[in-house]
């Protein structure tokens, strides 16, 4: 007999915010930012039915990115967006520990579940996640490093969602980004 022993994972969902992400995707108007939105909630409403199911503690975060435009270094949608007051934590303003610790949050949180954090960033209607700017991808990936920095490995599983459309229009030859 084998025997698998099933561990939480911590997911972090990188998500493309750039301009392109407002194009029409069907003759009803649905955009590329409205299917990612509907990718992500049905994601993390899995990630929430498995934990209910198993009593495994799953952890997630969200980040956006984008930015400005190709010549500039402000990075208007790269952001932490999981963040308890849900005002989104701008990659400009320099994250503190704290911020990418918290970040991080627990998909069974009675507070995070049902009509909470969740629900209302993944809320097509209410533009949590925009689309604007240039692909600046390399720094949403950072993000997520600097949020998994923040965490001992601990026994979990750690998994990157990265969802975007296409290729970044907006790139760092830096290896500090």
């Amino acid at each position: 007999i084998k025997v698998v022993t099933a561990k939480p994972v911590d997911v972090i969902l990188v998500l493309d915010q750039s301009g392109s992400m407002a194009e029409t995707l069907s003759s009803d108007g649905t955009t590329k930012r409205d299917a990612l939105v509907e990718c992500a909630d049905d994601f993390v409403e899995a990630l929430y039915t498995n934990a209910k199911v198993t009593g495994l503690n799953h952890r997630v975060a969200i980040v956006g990115f984008a930015g400005s435009d190709q010549s500039s270094s402000t990075y208007k949608n790269t952001e932490i967006i999981t963040t308890s007051d849900l005002k989104p934590i701008n990659y400009n303003s320099n994250p503190s520990d704290e911020a990418y610790k918290n970040a991080l949050m627990p998909i069974m949180d009675d507070n995070l579940v049902k009509n909470s954090v969740f629900d209302k960033i993944l809320d097509v209607d209410k533009n949590y996640i925009d689309a604007s700017g240039a692909t600046a991808a390399h720094l949403g990936l950072k993000m997520a490093k600097n949020i998994f920095a923040q965490h001992d490995k601990e026994d979990r599983d750690r998994i990157v969602l990265f969802i975007t459309d296409g290729v970044p229009t907006h790139t760092n030859d830096s290896s500090q980004d």
